[in-house]
This record gives C-alpha cells, structure tokens and sequence, in this order.
C-alpha cells in the first residue's frame, strides 16, 4: 500500500509517524513521571544506566517532541483547509478546539505530572493563524528564521549555564504519587503559574518554527508527492544524518572521558542533533513507507498515531497512577527499568488501540474532542470494518 493512501481522508504514513513519536516521547517522559529524573535538575548516571541515557540522548531526546510538533502544523493546515472545504467557520473551530487543547493539558498538568506539552502547544497554536494564507516560500523562510535565532539566542545558555547546573543525588529520591499527592498537586499548580506558563515564552521561537515547518509540508503537499519529490527528500535525509553524526562526536567524547554521564553537559549538541535527527527519520520513514513490506512492519504504530491524544494521556495514567501501586519508590528504580516498562506498556497500546479502532472510527478522547470542537454528538461505532482492516486485525 502507497503511504498516501487515505482512509476516510487521513493520511496512513501521518499516524505511523504520529504513533513512533508517542512512543519516543513515552521514552523521554517516563523517567521524569517516575521520578528518576526531575524536570528541573539532572542527574549523573554511571553503569548500564550511563549507557542508557547515552542512547536516550543520541537517538531520542528532542528528537520527538520535535516531529510531534511538526506534525501539529501539518494538522492545523489539514483540519482548516478542510473545514474551509465544508464551508465551515475554520478561525472558530480552530480557536475552540485549541481552548479545548489548553483546558486538557492545564488539568494535565496539575492533576497528573508537570512535564505536559498540550498547554503548550494550544497557546502557540495561535500564531498559526498567520501561516494560513501565507505563501508557502514565506512560511518556509520564517520557519528556518525562527529555528536558527532559538539556536542562536539559546547557545549561551545551553553551552555555559546549563552545562554549570550541578547534579542531584540519587540517594535522596522518593516519588510515590499517593504519597504526598495533595502537596504535589499544589505545588504544580503554583509551578504552573510560577514557572511553566512564563517558560513558554521561552519555546516561542522553536515551537513556532517546528508548526510552521509543518504548514510549509502540508502546503506543498509533501506527503502526497513523495515518489515526485524522492529527490530532494533524499538530499535532506542524508544531510540531515552527517550533522547528527557531527553533533554526536562531542556528547561521545564527554561520555568517555568522564566516570559519570550527565546530559546537561553536552546538552547543546544533543539539541542540534535532536533537529536535525528529527529530519532524518521523517525522511527516512516517508521514502521507508514507500515500500509495502516494510510498511506493514511499521504498520502497528499507525493504530496508536490514530489515537494519539488518548494514547498520550494513558501513558501518564499508567505510570503516574498504576505503577505506584505496585512500587513504593519508583524513584529508585534503575533507568533502565523504565525502558522495559515503556516498551511493555506501548505494546499493550498497541493491541488495545488496533482492538479499538476495529470497533469505533476515533479514540475516546479524539471523539470527546470534536464533540466539544463541532459542538454536536459525532457517531463514533464504526458500521463495518474496511478490507485493509479486515485483513489485518
């Protein structure tokens, strides 16, 4: 099957795309929901876990939260092109439905674990109404304009202060989340209004440049014209690999060279890496699903791309409420516990989101949201299963 096959108007290679960066970023939150790490300290590792975070920071970190961004500006064009199509208020739906976004990843937040980036990304949706109309040349220029000035003003920082951060000790770590919950609760809440929300102006540059990337993609249709634009995709795939490599050498070097590995001291190549990595594999799974076997082995992550609001949200659930019952101090755990723990439960995901979407045409959050988005009930119980699915469940 041809990745730019539609079923019912999506576009397949979107949700396997969707689905491997929800599984990436389950990588990079888990350790920080477990309280392994903190948000806002890091930590030294030395032993296998050393070892683990080594590839944590070559392969994932700020890879993923990257694509997922550029997936959101890919979406904001898709639903109001669409909506535009219908004859359909798109400036309100759109608005409503990142009021909507905002109100979940605020109670996110607060009820559940600090490190949420719904809120996020519904406050800097907003600046994608500017990219609507805009020329796709000109969104690509203040794309890469914006992306270069974060890399430019955030050097400084990256490369002398936080690279000054002192670690914190292992030995001091509890977390249980029904331990001090009540104490917890309020204290992200005060770290919401405190800390978080201002921090945001900080991601202005980045986030916007990532939407607005995406904007530029779904203008020129990318996803539809791969074959027509293997070129260029190729040029872009394999550039974007030589720069990642370049960057790797120092985090690499530091690794060896020192008895304990922590992040923050070679946190700037791991976040130049980490775009330019991001490029690298959504190039290379674009020209991958070009090819139908190996399509159907990336095929698993489209049912969990499909579902990804919902599936983002489990995982919190999951490793903020259900592990604690059965860990007293998950905080102790080693890091690479947390590895096993995220693969199991994704692939449990997985099974359950293909069981679902064999059933029903949307997730259950994806279908409370338009809903709320459309303001009238949406038929959700799928009436017969597709041939495609029919084969494959």
């Amino acid at each position: 099957m041809n990745h730019s096959v539609r079923e019912k108007n999506r576009i397949v290679s979107l949700d396997i795309i969707r689905g491997i960066a929800i599984f990436a970023i389950f990588f990079v939150n888990i350790p920080s929901m477990l309280g392994i790490e903190n948000r806002y300290l890091f930590r030294a590792y030395d032993g296998i876990d050393s070892i683990v975070r080594l590839i944590y920071d070559l392969l994932i970190q700020t890879k993923f939260y990257s694509i997922f961004a550029f997936l959101f500006g890919i979406g904001f064009y898709l639903f109001m092109s669409r909506a535009e199509a219908k004859g359909k208020s798109m400036n309100a739906l759109f608005t409503r439905r990142l009021l909507l976004l905002f109100a979940m990843g605020i109670l996110h937040m607060i009820l559940l674990w600090n490190g949420d980036i719904l809120a996020l990304y519904a406050v800097q949706g907003f600046w994608l109404f500017f990219f609507y109309r805009a020329k796709p040349k000109t969104v690509l220029i203040v794309s890469l304009t914006l992306l270069l000035l974060y890399i430019v003003v955030s050097y400084n920082f990256m490369q002398r202060t936080l690279s000054s951060y002192d670690t914190f000790i292992p030995s001091m770590l509890f977390n249980n989340t029904y331990t001090h919950y009540t104490a917890d609760l309020l204290q992200r809440a005060v770290g919401l209004v405190n800390y978080e929300m201002l921090s945001w102006i900080s991601y202005t540059p980045e986030i916007l440049g990532l939407f607005a990337l995406g904007v530029y993609c779904a203008k020129i249709k990318l996803f539809n014209r791969t074959k027509e634009l293997a070129t260029p995709i190729r040029i872009v795939q394999w550039t974007a690999l030589v720069l990642s490599v370049l960057c790797w050498v120092p985090i690499i070097s530091y690794y060896m060279t020192n008895a304990a590995y922590a992040s923050n001291k070679a946190y700037l190549y791991i976040y130049l890496g980490g775009k330019s990595l991001a490029a690298f594999y959504v190039t290379t799974i674009i020209l991958l699903l070009n090819k139908q076997k190996l399509e159907m082995i990336l095929r698993p992550f489209r049912y969990v791309g499909r579902m990804a609001l919902t599936n983002y949200l489990l995982q919190t659930i999951f490793t903020v409420l259900l592990v604690p019952l059965f860990i007293p101090n998950t905080a102790a755990l080693p890091l690479w516990s947390s590895m096993l723990i995220c693969v199991l439960f994704f692939s449990i995901q997985v099974g359950i989101s293909k069981w679902w979407l064999s059933r029903f045409e949307f997730g259950p959050m994806e279908w409370l949201w338009r809903i709320a988005t459309y303001w009238e009930v949406q038929p959700i119980r799928r009436k017969q299963l597709l041939p495609e699915e029919t084969l494959h469940l």
